[in-house]
């Protein structure tokens, strides 16, 4: 076996296998590339998890607005649509807005407390948030989703901020 001979002033003489030296050299790439490639898959796995739930949120946007029949803002005291967007044909805005007004009344005669600002169900298919002069209804082929029902809130509050603290504009 080949040696490296290393003479240290005024101690004694070392010999290292040469193997040991060669081995140690052409090991620390090695080891380096092995780092490189599992680091590329690792940061390459944690782009794609973070795409495909970019995507999945998109898909579940899309889903909300396909799932979505109409929207109704109701003045509450008598029951008129102030606004309706009905997507799909064959319901009647005035039926739909006095049918929500007529279920809002009913349930908060039962109710101690207002629920105000609040999405809540008033059927499987339509939720509603109330301000104080207003109705804010949603109409879905489904049970509404989370953000649906979330965005149905801050639609609510938003149109309640503008029309319920305004005299004349309502009354």
């Amino acid at each position: 076996c080949t040696s490296i001979t290393i003479r240290l002033a005024l101690v004694s003489t070392i010999n290292i296998p040469l193997r040991v030296t060669t081995t140690a050299f052409f090991s620390l790439p090695v080891l380096a590339l092995i780092g490189v490639i599992v680091g590329s898959r690792s940061w390459s796995a944690t782009r794609r998890r973070k795409r495909g739930a970019e995507l999945l949120s998109t898909k579940k946007r899309f889903d909300d607005l396909r799932s979505i029949i109409g929207f109704l803002v109701i003045y509450k005291a008598r029951g008129l649509p102030i606004y309706s967007r009905i997507m799909k044909e064959g319901f009647e805005e005035g039926m739909l807005s006095g049918f929500i007004t007529a279920i809002t009344n009913f349930a908060s005669e039962l109710r101690e407390d207002a629920k105000l600002w609040t999405a809540y169900p008033i059927s499987e298919v339509m939720s509603a948030v109330e301000t104080e002069k207003l109705i804010c209804a949603l109409i879905t082929v489904d049970s509404p989703s989370a953000s649906l029902t979330r965005n149905l809130e801050e639609m609510g509050s938003a149109l309640g901020e503008r029309f319920d603290s305004s005299d004349g504009i309502l009354a």
